[in-house]
Parts: C-alpha cells; structure tokens; sequence
C-alpha cells in the first residue's frame, strides 16, 4: 500500500456487482463517521456533461477545474493510468479510498467480486493481498474459505464496511512512529490514526513521519511509509538506549565516512552495491 488505504474492488468481467459493493460500501463507511474517496477506472471515457470546460482544452490547456455549486471536478488531459499517481491528486484528507477497477495494479488490497470457484483461482486470491471476497455463491463463499480470505455475501456489506473499517485503522497505525510524544497536539498515535479516517488530519501532519530521510552519498533513497517507520522506531529505541540525550529531538543525523567492513571487502576485491 501507498500512504493511504486503498482498496480496489475487482472482478474478472462485467455485471459481478463492482458498483454495487463500493457504492454500498462508501456509504457505510460514511455512515460510520469515515471520510471517503473513490476512483473508478472507466474504460469508455469520461462523458463531460459541462461542454463548455472542454474547450479551454481543445485550447490546449492541460488540466480544467470545473467549480460549481457542491460539485467540483477536475479534469485532465493527459492519460494517467498509474493508480498511485491517480491517487496522490485526492485531498490527502482522504484516507480510505474506494478503487473499482485496476485488477492489474498492485497499490492497495482487493475485494473480490467473484460469481464462481474459478474466478479466485484466475485472480489468485491470498489472503495476503485480498482483504474480502463478496458473493452470494455457496461455492464461492467456501473456497475464500479454504484459501484464507474471509467471505460475504452481498447482504453482508455492514460487516464488510467493519472489516476494511479495522484494516485502514491498522494500516494507519502502521504508518505512524508508535511514539506517542504529543508533538501533533493528541494524545497518542492511536487517536491520531483515528482522526486521520475521519478525515480530521493526514498522515502526512505527523511531524515525525514527515521529517525522515535517507541520504546515501548526496542521492536521497525513495521509501515507502512502512520502511520510513521501521528506521524511525530502531533509531529511536537505540536513542532511548543512551543516557543524558533528548528523548525527542528535533533532528537526528547519522553520519558515516566510511561503512564498517569497506577495509575488508576492498581487499577481497569485492564491492558494496
């Protein structure tokens, strides 16, 4: 997952009831006091209903923002089929986010909309990557069973909606430092991971998890938020280690000239990659 919890509804061809799970889903979800968004892969193209927007990109311009009383859309000109990309233009308020479509993009988990046995096994359902299957199949429900995912049938959307509820909380908490200094204004990390699904904060206003970088020889390292947080919290139980320093400093940098062992590998001949 990206620093959001996506989840992509997918099935393995029309008329499963893709729209039918995210729409119900996206309410209870609200319902229970949760921001929402959701994308949709629409492979027809997008029909503009407000003609008039469209010609300031017949113009050439790139990107139109269409504003008008409760609705605001934005449109864009370039193809961007990259569910990440797609994602990082939402309101980074916008934690969990609802994805019909993209079967082939691995961001985020998946609920599977299957109508018989062989669609889990095409889509090769784990629960590793699968968060729920949705069927009203006997046989469907049972193989979700036997390969580890949990199993509803449509009617069972409001214990769906607890589910995925439960998993963005935890996946939220991951992505946090677990230091509970206070350093944002709450409490603990675990309220925070709160606000953030109601769409009160982002991840991204978490001073600590904000602040980390990796610099190797002036190139800085991508890494995603569960990595970010794994060096964060064995830095910091190291610093806790050490006596007489700043439980919670401002800024922490780890410098090394050379990295231990550089001696011995070069007189091997060996090289570090």
């Amino acid at each position: 997952m990206v620093g959001r919890a996506v989840y992509r509804i997918v099935a393995v061809g029309k008329n499963r009831g893709k729209t039918r799970v995210g729409t119900e889903l996206a309410a209870r979800l609200t319902r229970m006091g949760y921001r929402v968004a959701a994308v949709k892969h629409a492979h027809r193209g997008v029909d503009l209903a407000d003609k008039d927007s469209y010609r300031y990109m017949e113009a050439g311009v790139d990107q139109v923002v269409v504003s008008s009383q409760g609705v605001t859309a934005v449109i864009t000109k370039a193809l961007i089929d990259d569910l990440a990309n797609i994602t990082a233009l939402l309101d980074p308020r916008y934690f969990i986010v609802l994805v019909e479509g993209f079967k082939e993009s691995k961001v985020g988990k998946r609920i599977v909309v299957a109508a018989d046995p062989g669609e889990l096994e095409e889509l090769r359902c784990s629960p590793d990557d699968t968060v729920a299957v949705v069927s009203d199949n006997d046989d469907v429900l049972s193989e979700a069973g036997r390969r580890g995912c949990r199993a509803y049938r449509f009617s069972q959307i409001e214990d769906l909606a607890k589910a995925v509820a439960d998993d963005a909380y935890a996946w939220a908490q991951s992505l946090l430092p677990g230091l509970d200094c206070a350093r944002c204004g709450v409490a603990n990390c675990r309220m925070f991971a709160h606000s953030v699904l109601r769409g009160e904060r982002s991840i991204g206003d978490c001073p600590v998890y904000a602040d980390f970088r990796l610099v190797l020889d002036g190139d800085v390292v991508p890494l995603n938020p569960y990595v970010k947080n794994v060096f964060m919290k064995t830095i910091q139980a190291l610093i806790e280690t050490l006596k007489g320093v700043k439980r919670y400093p401002e800024r922490v940098e780890i410098q090394f000239k050379r990295w231990p062992g550089d001696e011995a590998r070069a007189s091997s001949g060996s090289s570090r990659e």
